[in-house]
C-alpha cells in the first residue's frame, strides 16, 4: 500500500555515517515511520526494528559520476520523510530495545569505527571496559597494538570464550579475531615479517556473514600475527600463499577476519603519522603505501556493507527469533 504523504517533513543534507545513523536511530527508537532515498545498499536501515513502526525505502538511481558503481559516493543526499503512518504492527511485549545492542571493543590508541559505522548502525563502544553478556545482543572486536597472547587480554578472552558458548555473535577484526581463536584452541604467532599491504579476498566457502563480497574485493592488511584457527572452524577466505587465514567461523555465531574492512582514509593517514616506523619492517614506503590506498580505498565501504552489514542482519534476525 502506497503510503500517504500530507504529512511531511523533508531535510536534505550530505550524508555522514556516524551522525545520521545515530539520527535515524534516535528517529526510531520514537516510533517514526521513515523513508529513506539512498543510493546502493540500505546498510542504514540495520539499525531500524522491524516493530518501529511502517518503513518504506526508495533506492536511488546510479549517480552517472559514480566510479565504483558498488561503493556509495562520500555525499549522498539523503532525504528522510515523516509520513502518516497507515498500519503499525503490534509491538511485542518482550522487546525491551528498539534496535540490537551491539557493543563494540575498541583496543586501538586511535580508535575509530571508520566504513564499518553505517552498517552497524548504533553501538555501545568500549574503551577499556568488557561489555555485560547480560546485556548485549552481540560483540565486535576490532584491531589493537598488542598480540593476542598478552595477559591484558586475559578478560577478554574469557569474555570471548563464554560468548561463543552462549551462541551470542561475535566478529573479530584482526586482533579481535586473534583473540577469537586463541579463545578457542586456535594459534596466534608471529609473522616471518610484518604485513602492511592490500590483497585481494577470494570467497571459498558458502557463509551468511563472510560470504557474500563485492566483485574485486581488496582489504588492507596491517599486522605482525597471523592466525591459524580453532578446530574445527570453517575458513571462508582463501588464504595467501604460504600466509595464514585471512577469514573463518567458528560454530553457528562467531567470525574472525584478519584484515581491515572498516579502514578509511582518516584512519590510515593516523596509522602513518603515528607509526612511521612500523613501515620499513613491511618493505615499503609510505609514498609506495598510500599509492596501494589510492586505488583500493575507495572500495571499503562496500567491503564494510557486505561484512559489518551482514553480521548485523543476522545479529537482527537472531533477536526477532528470541522474541517471538
Amino acid at each position: 500500500m502506497k503510503p500517504a504523504a500530507d504529512d511531511v517533513l523533508q531535510m536534505l543534507a550530505p550524508f555522514d555515517p556516524s551522525e545520521d545513523t545515530r539520527l535515524l536511530c534516535e528517529l526510531a527508537s520514537r516510533e517514526l515511520p521513515l523513508t529513506q532515498a539512498l543510493h546502493g545498499d540500505a546498510h542504514l536501515f540495520n539499525c531500524l526494528p522491524t516493530a518501529a513502526g511502517p518503513v518504506w525505502l526508495i533506492t536511488a538511481p546510479e549517480p552517472t559520476n559514480n566510479p565504483a558503481p558498488i561503493t556509495p559516493p562520500s555525499e549522498i543526499i539523503v532525504t528522510w520523510r515523516r509520513l502518516r503512518p497507515l498500519w503499525r504492527p503490534p509491538r511485542s511485549s518482550t522487546m525491551t530495545t528498539p534496535y540490537p545492542r551491539i557493543a563494540v571493543i575498541h583496543h586501538l590508541q586511535q580508535p575509530f569505527l571508520g566504513n564499518a559505522a553505517a552498517p552497524l548502525g548504533a553501538v555501545r563502544e568500549h574503551f577499556g571496559t568488557l561489555p555485560d553478556l547480560d546485556e548485549v545482543d552481540a560483540i565486535v572486536s576490532f584491531g589493537g597494538e598488542k598480540s593476542a597472547w598478552d595477559p591484558e587480554f586475559e578478560s577478554e578472552v574469557e569474555l570471548i570464550r563464554e560468548a561463543v558458548a552462549r551462541e551470542i555473535p561475535f566478529l573479530g577484526v584482526c586482533l579481535g579475531a586473534q583473540l577469537l581463536a586463541h579463545a578457542l584452541g586456535g594459534e596466534v604467532a608471529r609473522l616471518p615479517r610484518r604485513l602492511v599491504t592490500w590483497a585481494p579476498i577470494e570467497v571459498i566457502a558458502d557463509d551468511p556473514g563472510l560470504g557474500q563480497l563485492p566483485r574485486g574485493a581488496h582489504a588492507l592488511h596491517w599486522n605482525e600475527d597471523g592466525i591459524e584457527p580453532p578446530p574445527g572452524a570453517i575458513e571462508v577466505y582463501a588464504r595467501p600463499e604460504g600466509g595464514r587465514a585471512e577469514g573463518f567461523r567458528v560454530g553457528r555465531p562467531a567470525w574472525g577476519v584478519q584484515f581491515h574492512p572498516e579502514v578509511d582514509q582518516a584512519a590510515v593517514d593516523g596509522w602513518y603519522a603515528g607509526w612511521p616506523e612500523l613501515l620499513e619492517p613491511a618493505g615499503v614506503t609510505e609514498a609506495g603505501a598510500r599509492e596501494a590506498d589510492a586505488r583500493h580505498l575507495p572500495g571499503q565501504a562496500a567491503l564494510s556493507t557486505a561484512i559489518f552489514g551482514a553480521f548485523t542482519r543476522l545479529v537482527r534476525t537472531n533477536v526477532h527469533s528470541a522474541q517471538v
